[in-house]
């Protein structure tokens, strides 16, 4: 079973963080209870989009 056909179109975005920023969103991680930045940061704005009510056409 080819493991490409099971694939969704993934978007990269790469931030540049100055520290400060970097120091206090791993501080709200920990709080959150999160391992990672990117895991993080999606929950984020997946949460602001749903507050929003932006939805993808056709779903």
């Amino acid at each position: 079973m080819s493991t490409k056909d099971n694939q969704k179109e993934r978007n990269v975005v790469q931030l540049r963080l100055d520290a400060d920023l970097s120091e206090r969103l791993t501080i709200a991680m920990k709080e959150d209870g999160d391992d990672n930045k990117a895991g993080w940061i999606k929950r984020l704005l997946r949460r602001e989009l749903d507050r929003r009510g932006i939805e993808l056409k056709g779903e």
